[in-house]
């Protein structure tokens, strides 16, 4: 029997604390911190960062700094552009400020390395960040529409008097 770990479980790990305080020590001094860094602070390098419930971590953090954080795929840790960015000449700075969608963690299968502060200094990220979650809130509200309508469809149909085939053919 597969047995997972609860979110009020969590909470009251030992592990789970010394995690997400070092997170909190990182964001409070860089506004960002990577998983893998985390790990390595911690000690629990040895494992691998999958093993930990990152979306519980930031769920303690948000409660208990009352912030929201913005997740981020590895290349927004690395100190040099990316390659795209390289190819169009731009500074590190320059393509984190002109295409913020290539360092945030969302779609197109980017995995989360690690989070930032939805702060001032990070605006570029949080204006994209935001940009998301207003386009899935309006998926969400037309595919909750869809099933509406065709459920208000069906009932429809159920309520019309059956009529009954004439077996005189």
């Amino acid at each position: 029997m597969t047995k997972w770990l609860r979110f009020e479980i969590a909470l009251k790990s030992p592990y789970y604390t010394v995690i997400k305080d070092a997170c909190i020590v990182r964001l409070e001094e860089w506004g960002k911190f990577s998983k893998r860094q985390v790990m390595e602070a911690t000690g629990f390098d040895v494992f691998d960062d999958s093993v930990i419930r990152w979306d519980y971590i930031k769920l303690m953090i948000d409660k208990e700094k009352g912030t929201e954080l913005v997740p981020m795929v590895q290349s927004f840790f690395n100190a040099t552009a990316t390659e795209r960015g390289r190819e169009a000449g731009l500074t590190r700075e320059q393509e984190e400020r002109e295409f913020p969608g290539r360092f945030i963690a969302q779609g197109h299968g980017k995995k989360c390395a690690g989070y930032a502060l939805m702060e001032e200094r990070n605006g570029h990220f949080v204006l994209r960040y935001l940009t998301y979650k207003r386009s899935k809130a309006g998926g969400a509200i037309k595919a909750a529409n869809k099933t509406l309508e065709t459920a208000q469809h069906s009932i429809a149909i159920s309520k019309r008097p059956m009529q009954l085939l004439d077996d005189a053919s």
